[in-house]
C-alpha cells in the first residue's frame, strides 16, 4: 500500500471515529482527552487579544507551508531537539513570550 492510500485509509478510519462525537460538547471533549478544565471566557482580556494576534501573525506566514525542521529553527532560533511536524504550539509559545514581554 503506499503512502497516499495509508493516508486515506486512516482518514476514513479517524472519520468514522469522530463522528461519534458530534454531538458532545466541544469542551466536555478538551476535559476528557486533556485532563484540564475548560475556562469559559466572559471578557476578552489585553493578553487575550496578544494571543490571536501572535496566532494571526504565525498563520499568515507559515500557515500555508508545512512546518519543517528550518522554519521552526528561523522562528525560535535553535534547532529542535526532536521535530513533529504538528508542534506550532512551540512556535505560538515563542511568538507571544515576543509579543508579551
Amino acid at each position: 500500500m503506499d503512502n497516499g492510500a495509508t493516508i486515506k485509509k486512516y482518514g476514513t478510519i479517524l472519520k468514522k471515529m469522530y463522528e461519534k462525537f458530534k454531538d458532545v460538547p466541544f469542551d466536555l471533549l478538551v476535559e476528557t482527552f486533556t485532563g484540564h478544565k475548560v475556562m469559559k471566557v466572559t471578557k476578552i482580556t489585553k493578553e487575550m487579544e496578544c494571543v490571536g494576534r501572535a496566532a494571526d501573525r504565525l498563520r499568515e506566514v507559515y500557515g500555508r507551508r508545512p512546518l519543517t525542521p528550518n522554519i521552526m529553527e528561523k522562528i525560535v532560533e535553535r534547532a529542535p531537539k526532536n521535530f513533529r511536524p504538528n508542534e506550532a504550539g512551540l512556535l505560538l509559545e515563542h511568538l507571544l513570550a515576543k509579543e508579551l514581554c
